[in-house]
């Protein structure tokens, strides 16, 4: 019988391995001869630590996104889902709401952005066309607090001035505002903090966005421009009646996210 002409050599120089891919190597059982066989697998572990706006990319399969900032930042996904295995996990820890973008494709059904609030995480898994998202379960009322600031003249217009103030029991994040009041009418209220250590001493944290009524007995806002909206139990929050107007009782109700 005559021997085999042809054969298989393999190449024991390892291949680059795709962006989000790392490279594997197989043991040999010591039998000879050896050759070097090499395959590519997905990344599994590490941590891409991010401060600002990001565009995620192929490489950061297998990879946790973690975001620390202080103001609002937002996760782009690729415009193309890189292959149909590509995943990442996500969170926030600064006190910046962090937007989960889609990029124009649909983000577990649905087009348009989710959010993740302070200490809040998902995984981002893609089908090779949209995305979708694996998130835990909570009772979102037990995240949930609302502090209240009230003044009531009585029958008259309110005196303009000091309202009062609260110490936040609990870390968060302001999301909201609400304001009603007893009539239609025009009322400004600016609020202050104070750190326990810092107090006596408030600084605003409504920017030039305070809470208002014009011509209106309710208005509602989640738009917080220039807010500094995180809170630290044991915070200090001082209200002030900036302005009102054909009004007698106006109430402030901020929404929080407990971290």
């Amino acid at each position: 019988m005559s021997q085999p002409t042809t054969g298989m050599l393999l190449n024991s120089t390892n291949p680059a391995a795709p962006a989000g891919y790392v490279n594997a190597k197989p043991q040999t059982d010591g039998a000879t001869p050896q050759q070097s066989i090499t395959h590519y697998v997905p990344n599994v572990g590490g941590v891409a630590a991010k401060t600002a706006s990001y565009l995620a990319v192929p490489g950061d399969n297998g990879t946790l996104v973690s975001f620390d900032s202080a103001s609002a930042v937002t996760l782009t996904l690729p415009v193309t889902p890189p292959f149909a295995v590509w995943k990442i996990v996500v969170q926030n820890v600064g006190a910046g709401v962090l937007t989960v973008n889609p990029n124009g494709k649909n983000l577990d059904g649905a087009a348009g952005s989710l959010t993740l609030n302070q200490n809040s995480g998902l995984v981002v898994y893609t089908d090779g066309t949209n995305y979708f998202t694996e998130r835990g379960v909570a009772d979102p009322n037990a995240l949930l607090g609302v502090i209240v600031a009230e003044v009531d003249g009585s029958g008259s217009t309110p005196a303009t001035g000091f309202i009062g103030q609260v110490a936040v029991p609990f870390s968060g994040t302001i999301t909201e505002w609400t304001m009603l009041s007893d009539a239609s009418g025009s009322a400004q209220i600016t609020v202050s903090k104070a750190s326990y250590s810092g107090f006596p001493t408030f600084t605003s944290i409504v920017a030039s966005a305070p809470p208002n009524l014009t011509s209106a007995q309710k208005n509602q806002s989640s738009t917080l421009t220039g807010w500094t909206t995180a809170v630290s139990a044991g915070d200090i929050l001082k209200f002030n009646l900036d302005s009102a107007s054909t009004v007698t009782w106006v109430g402030l109700y901020l929404q929080v996210t407990k971290v």
